[in-house]
């Protein structure tokens, strides 16, 4: 009798465990297919990725010189990859983008989009965007915010290691 009841709790425990497991699994898939993209993008540039955080069907990373920073992004309508060299940039922002809406009477901010904006020293040059979160893709937030203000301060690292 109770080699009946702890096959059954193991199998119970099993089968409550395993959509965990799956998507353990499927992130780590996920995660290696978008570093193998930030790889063959610092490739075609010479370089390597040392450092890499994921987002959403996104990678944000830096070469291990600390001379680029690197890009990816899938969308449903197309895929993005940009590279930043570190030492054209004259600085580096974070930009939230959101829209009041008047609700019963209160003015409340909605956010619409984050991003990373690279600013060049050469004042002809257009800004350069990496958008981290887009309210038209997803409703909720994911860390994005997170990202961005930890990447912000990345960059600023590796501004400073080349204004030397």
């Amino acid at each position: 009798m109770e080699l009946g009841t702890i096959s059954i709790g193991v199998v119970v425990i099993a089968l409550s465990a395993m959509p965990f497991v799956l998507m353990a699994k499927g992130k780590k898939r996920k995660q290696k297919e978008l570093l193998d993209k930030l790889k063959n993008i610092s490739a075609s540039l010479g370089s390597d990725v040392a450092n890499v955080d994921y987002g959403r069907k996104m990678a944000l990373g830096i070469s291990s010189a600390k001379n680029y920073i690197l890009f990816y992004k899938e969308t449903k309508d197309k895929i993005v990859e940009k590279t930043v060299p570190v030492n054209t940039l004259l600085k580096c922002e974070v930009n939230e983008a959101k829209q009041r809406v008047r609700v019963n009477k209160k003015t409340e901010e909605i956010l619409e989009r984050i991003e990373l904006v690279f600013y060049s020293k050469d004042k002809s040059a257009a800004p350069i965007s990496f958008e981290l979160y887009n309210a038209d893709e997803y409703l909720q937030l994911n860390g994005e915010l997170q990202l961005a203000k930890k990447w912000h301060g990345i960059t600023k690292e590796a501004m400073e290691f080349y204004a030397h």
